[in-house]
């Protein structure tokens, strides 16, 4: 989902024309407050990328982060099956949509959206990408009141909806065969 910024703060780009996207979080640096001190060399993880790659591997929890490919994958891949099979054998809660929810209303858009309120973003100004000007900059985790992470919210979000998603896909296909 893309967002777009004024002033800093996430914006509708649906209700407010005059912003700068985020393309889809690819131009924003995360920092997070469970991360370990940045070495020299190591750039900071795209807010993106720790969506698509951090919170999906973080369902793995038992697995060193820095390992040779072929040894990250021999150590994940019984993990994985051992989820698969708990995510197909045990229905998830909520997981069926009702036909009359309009698009608009779907819950990923308010998760989206408390995904970018539990940040801080600062430094954001306008980056040229290509012929399109779009929003850089940084997002900060935010202190909560619960003291809950934004890594162990995020991953139990993905956790979830990955859950719900295959149940939904299943039911999809079921229906059309």
């Amino acid at each position: 989902m893309n967002f777009a910024y004024r002033g800093g703060r996430p914006t509708d780009p649906d209700k407010t024309k005059s912003v700068l996207g985020d393309e889809g979080g690819n131009t924003f640096a995360l920092e997070l407050s469970d991360e370990p001190p940045r070495r020299r060399g190591i750039r900071k993880k795209k807010f993106h990328g720790f969506w698509d790659y951090d919170t999906v591997n973080a369902l793995f929890p038992q697995v060193p982060g820095r390992l040779p490919k072929k040894e990250l994958e021999a150590q994940i891949n019984p993990l994985k099956q051992q989820l698969v099979h708990e995510m197909a054998t045990q229905e998830p809660r909520n997981w069926q949509m009702p036909s009359n929810v309009p698009i608009d209303s779907y819950e990923i858009l308010p998760i989206a959206r408390e995904a970018h309120a539990r940040l801080e973003f600062r430094n954001v100004k306008p980056l040229l990408d290509g012929d399109r000007v779009v929003a850089m900059g940084e997002a900060i985790e935010k202190p909560t009141s619960d003291r809950s992470r934004y890594r162990t919210w995020a991953t139990g979000i993905v956790r979830d909806e990955l859950h719900k998603a295959g149940w939904r896909l299943a039911d999809l296909l079921q229906k059309i065969l």
